[in-house]
Formats: C-alpha cells, sequence, structure tokens
C-alpha cells in the first residue's frame, strides 16, 4: 500500500504513519487555533465601534457607570469606554507595538477591541487612574473611596456586586482569543461563582449578542466555567 501526497509517493511504513498522523494533527490543530483566536463577531474596526455601536446603539440614551454606578444621559468629557480586559494587556500578549502599529498592522488586535462583551461605560476619572491595573482582592487597610473601589497603585478591588461581571469577561476574553488570564485564577473563579449573572448582565449579554453576533456563554451558561479552566 502507498500514500500519494501530491507527486511524492510515500511508502506506507510504520514510521511513514506516524509522520502522515503528526502532520494531520499538525494541520488540524493549526485550523483550530486560527478559528479560536477570532470571535464570531463581524466587527473589526474599534473607533467605529465605539462611536456606532457601543455609544450608537447600546447607550444611545444614556445609562448607568459600570464601576461607580453614576447615571449619564450621554457622552462627554465625563464619560467614556472602559475595557475590562485592559488594550496593554493585549498588546503585550499580541507583541504588536504601540497602539497605531497595534491598529494599523494587526488583524487580531482590530477584532479584540471590537468586542462588545469587553467594553463598559465609566467615569473619565476612572479610567484615568486605572490604566493597566489587575483585578484583585485587598485587605480592610486599604479604605474604598466613593465608588467602593479600593485601589493600591497597579490593583484594583471593584465592589463585590460587580466581581462576578469582570470575571466573566476576563474569562471570555481568555477562551474567544486565547488571551492570558491577568490576575489570580482561583480569585476569578470564586468571583464568578459567589457573584452571579444578574437581570442587567443579561439583558447586556442578548443586547450584544444581538448587534455583533455572538453571546459570552458564560452569562447563559455559568457552569460552564468548568469546560474552559
Amino acid at each position: 500500500m502507498r500514500f500519494s501526497e501530491g507527486s511524492v509517493l510515500l511508502p506506507m511504513n510504520r514510521s511513514n504513519r506516524i509522520t502522515i498522523t503528526a502532520l494531520i494533527t499538525a494541520v488540524l490543530l493549526g485550523m483550530s487555533f486560527s478559528g479560536y483566536s477570532l470571535a464570531k463577531t463581524k466587527f473589526n474596526d474599534p473607533k467605529k465601534v465605539l462611536k456606532e455601536e457601543f455609544w450608537g446603539k447600546l447607550f444611545a440614551n444614556g445609562g448607568t457607570t459600570f464601576f461607580c454606578k453614576k447615571t449619564f444621559k450621554k457622552k462627554s468629557v465625563l464619560i467614556t469606554e472602559s475595557h475590562i480586559y485592559s488594550p496593554s494587556w493585549v498588546r503585550d500578549h499580541l507583541d504588536c507595538g504601540t497602539i497605531r502599529s497595534c491598529q494599523r498592522k494587526n488583524e487580531s488586535y482590530r477584532q479584540i477591541m471590537s468586542d462588545l462583551h469587553n467594553i463598559v461605560p465609566a467615569t473619565a476619572s476612572f479610567e484615568l487612574n486605572r490604566r493597566a491595573a489587575k483585578f484583585e482582592e485587598l485587605d480592610d487597610s486599604v479604605d474604598r473611596d466613593d465608588c467602593q473601589l479600593r485601589r493600591v497603585f497597579s490593583v484594583i478591588e471593584p465592589p463585590d456586586e460587580i466581581k462576578g461581571d469582570i470575571a466573566r469577561i476576563i474569562f471570555y476574553m481568555h477562551h474567544t482569543y486565547d488571551l492570558p488570564i491577568y490576575g489570580d485564577l482561583n480569585q476569578m473563579i470564586r468571583w464568578h461563582r459567589i457573584d452571579p449573572p444578574s437581570k442587567q448582565e443579561l439583558e447586556r449579554n442578548e443586547e450584544i449578542k444581538a448587534l455583533q453576533g455572538n453571546e459570552n456563554f458564560l452569562v447563559t451558561n455559568p457552569q460552564k466555567i468548568d469546560e474552559i479552566i
């Protein structure tokens, strides 16, 4: 028995069977990871998505900021967007350089930054102070501010009622784009379990699904956390 690969004929001995199996496996894995790294979303223009989809549709009539629960009627200099999975973490992982360089040259970066599941409204003052801080727990020696946040240098502890939301977004970004998890894994799992999806989170998930074509599966099926960790 002989195996034809284009114009090359290989004798089907045990060694070649192993080699061929390895090649097929590598090809299938490559196909899997290339599909795994991109979400099932039609968006890949971050600026356009923010203007037309995020502010133009999701928050066209105002809303409430994610971290501080401040109501607003529209976007202004005091209200901005915030990415739960920090853009700087994405750039570090993709190693694509500056914001401008990543925007121009990296398709994966543009799609990741266009994912509405990762974007929330925030006060401009919070976003300015957050930068690339990780979400972790701090002890009681650190006082909470007016937004019920604890903050020390590059670490922020959010209010209890949004800890699960944050964990589910970070796990979603990890699973959808094969991004590393920033922060303590066991802590994120605990946040996910002790703060289950609220009605508001479920509604937002459905609104985003209608706009970009995919959901955060951990919001609708929290038990699936066991399948990705």
